[in-house]
């Protein structure tokens, strides 16, 4: 009897979670084999999986993926590398807890707001960064309408904001680090570079790799920047694989079956990535360093 009311405690929240989210993705599932073009006054037609072979044919396709992939390449990893690096910096020196609060202010701030804030600031006629340059003899740039520049934009903002996430993650792991170890390394003769290289990196490294699955799905998902900064311009150099979805499916057309195609090739590269780097992960490593922030 006892097990039968504690039955009745999880049911209402195994009801609440198939219908938000196994229903929703069943239902993706179904519209994404059919023609439904709710621009259009037409009946909605099986078509099976004419939808998924399109987006292979699809060029705008290809350069959204293309540009994601870049995203993830470039952008996290340079997010990695300069989180460590700045969380290596400020370990252990004085004045670090204003470092940390300076440094999460931008981690604060939501990231539409962060893509108003920085079109404001790379405005190509009265922006505080061409007015910058300005000063070194440079040229105006048009930051959104070149090939170069407008993807270099939300590279930059996506630093801006995921820099202090990737520094504070890294900085809580380095708090981990038992002190014992530190300090019969410097009385072995170990130098600075030797304790990082050989004992703080590889300590944290499961948290690297999961830093890096975090980050690269978020990219993946990527959306607010690229509405807020370039609209997927110049044509659509920075259309990322979601911004597509979002044109597809509420914008050009409002092709609801393919943007549902569109958005189970995401869950499954989603999916296969997640796989590939949990793989790399020491579960226990990653356990034992939680156990000791």
């Amino acid at each position: 009897m006892k097990r039968f009311k504690l039955i009745l405690f999880v049911v209402p929240l195994i009801i609440l979670y198939l219908s938000l989210t196994i229903y929703p993705f069943s239902y993706m599932i179904y519209v994404s084999l059919f023609n439904i073009k709710f621009g259009e006054k037409i009946e909605p037609q099986f078509i099976g999986i004419e939808n998924y072979v399109n987006a292979f044919k699809d060029p705008v396709v290809g350069s959204a993926v293309r540009f994601t992939a870049i995203l993830v390449l470039i952008a996290v990893t340079l997010e990695l590398l300069l989180g460590l690096g700045i969380a290596l910096l400020f370990f252990g020196t004085k004045g670090e807890k204003l470092y940390r609060i300076v440094m999460l202010m931008p981690l604060m701030i939501p990231p539409a707001v962060s893509g108003i804030i920085w079109k404001m600031l790379f405005n190509s006629q009265f922006g505080p960064v061409n007015y910058s340059l300005s000063f070194f003899g440079l040229p105006k740039i048009s930051w959104f309408g070149n090939e170069i520049y407008a993807p270099l934009s939300i590279i930059i903002t996506d630093l801006w904001q995921w820099v202090p996430f990737t520094f504070l993650v890294f900085y809580a792991g380095l708090t981990g680090i038992p002190k014992e170890i530190q300090e019969a390394a410097h009385v072995d003769g170990a130098g600075g570079f030797h304790i990082i290289r050989y004992i703080s990196i590889p300590f944290i490294k499961p948290l690297i790799a999961v830093v890096a699955l975090l980050r690269t799905l978020d990219v993946l998902k990527e959306f607010e920047y690229i509405f807020m900064l370039t609209g997927g311009g110049p044509v659509t150099l920075t259309y990322t694989y979601s911004y597509l979805m979002y044109m597809v499916g509420f914008v050009t057309g409002i092709n609801v079956s393919y943007a549902s195609a569109l958005g189970i090739f995401l869950l499954v590269a989603a999916l296969v990535l997640a796989a590939l780097l949990i793989k790399t992960i020491k579960v226990k490593e990653l356990l034992q360093i939680g156990g000791k922030l």
